[in-house]
């Protein structure tokens, strides 16, 4: 499943290349593709705010880029294609904060969006069906959903599946604990029988009651066979001295 923004103050063209992506993506892969559309940059801005996942952002520049800006912080991994107007300079688009990875010009017709965004997708789907390295795969009816690691809260076993948190999303599919801690990464660990917490996500240990704070506000228990672990990785990383209760 691939999930898009696409940003253009203009309708017409915000509306043909929705309708390209769509196309594209459906030629080359069998992935579905999840596209959220935005003609107003205040929308979008408020929309991305709660977004959890995003694989590729179409965005106008004309207009300044803010957007892109707080895209590139909230999804560093992010493939980037920006609209810009020929008379713009250069370095007002082309940042380090941004780093788009393709740029489509205005004045432009229909034959040049499609070819632009062909080259566009078509190096992203590469790059998708190669590097899977950096992220939890789920199986569905719509394709394989990718999701970051880094957007991963905690995975929790309920109602005899496996549920995949982020901050305000859940993804279930069918599996077991044991599976699932040996092919999770170092930043992960099992914290409870029903609990593989995300370590960069954790805010605060209480050692007395054992309880997890994590950074979405979510409170996850220790049992007593796991305290001793989460005590000693959080202390080996580092982490959260000024919180922790003895």
């Amino acid at each position: 499943m691939i999930f898009a923004i696409v940003y253009d103050a203009r309708h017409e063209e915000l509306e043909t290349i929705t309708e390209f992506i769509r196309k594209i993506i459906a030629r080359h892969s069998e992935e579905q593709c999840v596209i959220s559309s935005f003609s107003k940059k205040d929308k979008a801005i408020r929309a991305i705010q709660s977004m959890e996942l995003a694989d590729i952002a179409i965005l106008d520049v004309h207009d300044g880029t803010e957007l892109p800006i707080i895209i590139r912080q909230k999804f560093p991994k992010l493939h980037m294609l920006l609209i810009a107007d020929a008379i713009q300079k250069p370095d007002v688009y082309i940042r380090p904060s941004i780093m788009a990875s393709g740029l489509l010009l205005r004045p432009t017709g229909k034959e040049d969006i499609f070819q632009t965004l062909d080259e566009f997708l078509m190096f992203f789907l590469e790059e998708l069906g190669s590097d899977r390295g950096d992220a939890f795969l789920i199986e569905t009816r719509n394709g394989i959903l990718k999701i970051p690691y880094q957007q991963i809260s905690c995975f929790e076993a309920r109602q005899k599946k496996i549920i995949v948190r982020l901050r305000t999303e859940e993804y279930g599919y069918y599996g077991t604990m044991d599976e699932l801690a040996e092919k999770l990464p170092d930043s992960f660990v099992r914290c409870h029988r029903s609990y593989v917490i995300n370590l960069d996500r954790v805010r605060s240990y209480d050692a007395t009651d054992a309880l997890l704070g994590l950074d979405d506000y979510s409170v996850i228990p220790v049992s007593r066979t796991y305290r001793g672990i989460i005590r000693d990785v959080l202390r080996d990383r580092n982490a959260i001295t000024d919180t922790v209760r003895k």
